[in-house]
């Protein structure tokens, strides 16, 4: 089904995956489909090629062709015949011409214009020319072609070009090196596949660095989109996407969700707008690959038939059904002071054409109270499902850190109550503000907490997830203090890899001056974060009317 005005992308298949023992791969050559290109210096955001949490041993040796630094995968010889293998990263797919002997059916996927994954051997492809893929997209089976008899299992490279000539690098997995062992003797060293986030790419332009957008307003209430586009040093001069100032659109009657939600793999922005009686229509600005937000918003599902109050709903985003398109989750307030969670679901075409999903019931009379929840969406558990974080205010006045997993069917089916942030422990539901991210890199979803400190800063804490989240304590991560600047009510908050470095980071605009805004960058990492550093310099636009959206808001 083609999205309205611009090419339809299809949808692989999700799948799981393995490998096995020695290879003999001969030099083939390299036909290369290019993305938009990613800066040389830019180790992308590679995954192993398997699922979450598989187990894999990676040999080479010094006479492996092409390249010592290429990579045998396998577990258990034979027995890996047909396992599914992933992509493990965002790209482009070449099928090249089978080759016998040496690679037999083999793919690669370009990733920029520097990057190439090449996988080998496969008993069956199932990707086509030109497919866009996902880190969790299935490409192929594990197999013997090209090579036969020689046992099952796949070879892998990751192939780079410094402007004259492409060579295999040491392999890069979740920003740490491969630990590779030397074939024979054993059949390699273990390594755990951490391909267990968000298969979506959170890129308005589709260069697979993530981008920042903020709706402006200007005039008496009119709306201009800006873009900041990740890159190796985020973020270049803002980019006028849309301008929304005429057409009945309100700044002050927008609230915003981002995400891919028709699966294209360039993201959108939803805008939830107010119309006449409290009453709500839903907009997609989508993204693009050349100019992101210039088609003109579409109106993707009218909500004033459900009775739903727009002053009384909030949204987070994810891919909560693990179908390829994010959602949107919309709690909404209950009569009795509870909350309701629906989802509109992405789909290809115009997403949220389905009707919408009634997924979970909160009641007040449970102890639920929708004035006092905050929300985020992450893969907090790792399981290739985005979840949903629900902090509400505790009686005395700290927080319980609740969680809504994603699932296929229906997303949301239990209400889990996984951290008490106690008042007895300093904590203030009133003084936070959070955002969800991989901030890690572990390939589970974390959530940063800005704390207001007795200073009026900020401390930073980050709840790490994992396969039961944010159980394994609080890291505070980071002070900022009023003496340096920082003032916790003159924060917004956003997160994403905007510079492509394998992990969320995350993004402070800070108000300045009369009413101007700086872009603060904090990197992420596997001891977040680094920094700040001053990304970008808004002193000239006013942070009073800005609104900031992120995939996973």
């Amino acid at each position: 089904m083609l999205r309205r005005g611009r090419p339809g992308i299809p949808r692989p298949p999700r799948a799981r995956s393995r490998i096995a023992g020695l290879c003999l791969a001969l030099l083939a050559a390299l036909a290369i489909v290019a993305l938009p290109a990613l800066p040389a210096s830019a180790t992308p955001s590679f995954q192993m090629p398997f699922s979450c949490g598989e187990t894999w041993l990676a040999g080479s040796r010094a006479a492996h062709s092409p390249d010592a630094d290429s990579i045998d995968w396998n577990q258990s010889s034979d027995a890996d015949a047909g396992k599914p293998v992933q992509a493990g990263i965002y790209g482009t797919v070449t099928v090249q011409p089978y080759q016998n002997p040496g690679y037999g059916n083999y793919v690669d996927v370009t990733v920029g214009s520097n990057w190439v994954v090449r996988y080998a051997h496969l008993a069956s492809v199932l990707v086509g020319n030109g497919q866009t893929v996902f880190p969790n997209t299935q490409i192929g089976t594990v197999g013997t072609s090209g090579i036969s008899p020689t046992a099952n299992h796949l070879h892998y490279e990751q192939r780079f070009y410094n402007g004259s000539t492409w060579t295999v690098q040491p392999a890069v997995f979740n920003g740490v090196a491969a630990d590779v062992g030397t074939t024979p003797p054993g059949e390699g060293n273990a390594n755990v596949s951490a391909n267990c986030g968000d298969s979506l790419p959170s890129t308005y332009n589709g260069d697979g660095y993530d981008d920042l957008s903020l709706l402006h307003q200007v005039g008496a209430d009119g709306v201009h989109a800006y873009n900041l586009y990740g890159k190796d040093s985020p973020f270049a001069s803002p980019s006028l996407a849309r301008d929304m100032s005429t057409g009945g659109w309100a700044w002050s009657k927008m609230k915003l969700a981002s995400g891919d939600f028709n699966g294209s793999g360039e993201d959108d922005v939803a805008i939830l707008h107010q119309v006449s009686g409290d009453k709500a229509h839903a907009h997609v600005l989508y993204g693009n690959t050349s100019t992101p937000f210039s088609y003109n918003p579409t109106l993707a599902i009218d909500l004033t038939s459900k009775g739903w109050l727009w002053s009384e709903m909030k949204l987070a985003s994810g891919d909560f059904n693990n179908s390829g398109q994010h959602d949107v989750a919309v709690v909404r307030k209950r009569t009795d002071g509870g909350a309701t969670v629906e989802i509109l679901y992405g789909s290809s075409g115009t997403p949220f054409g389905y009707a919408t999903t009634l997924a979970k019931e909160l009641p007040g009379t449970s102890g639920y109270d929708w004035t006092k929840m905050k929300l985020a969406g992450g893969n907090f558990n790792g399981d290739n499902y985005d979840d949903l974080a629900i902090v509400q205010e505790r009686s005395d006045g700290g927080a319980g850190v609740y969680v809504l997993f994603g699932s296929s069917g229906t997303p949301f089916g239990t209400v889990t109550l996984v951290r008490e942030l106690p008042s007895t422990d300093g904590w203030d539901w009133d003084k936070m503000k959070i955002a969800g991210g991989n901030f890690l890199g572990s390939g589970h979803g974390d959530l940063v907490i800005a704390h207001q400190r007795a200073d009026l800063g900020a401390d930073l804490h980050i709840l790490i997830g994992d396969g039961s989240p944010f159980g394994n304590g609080t890291t505070a991560v980071q002070s900022l203090t009023n003496a340096s600047g920082w003032t916790w009510t003159k924060m917004k908050l956003a997160a994403g890899d905007y510079n492509g470095g394998g992990w969320d980071d995350l993004i402070i605009v800070h108000q300045v001056g009369t009413d101007g805004a700086h872009v603060q960058l904090f990197t992420g990492g596997t001891s977040p974060f680094g920094g700040p550093s001053l990304a970008r310099d808004m002193s000239t636009y006013t942070w009073s009317k800005m609104k900031t959206t992120y995939a996973g808001e």
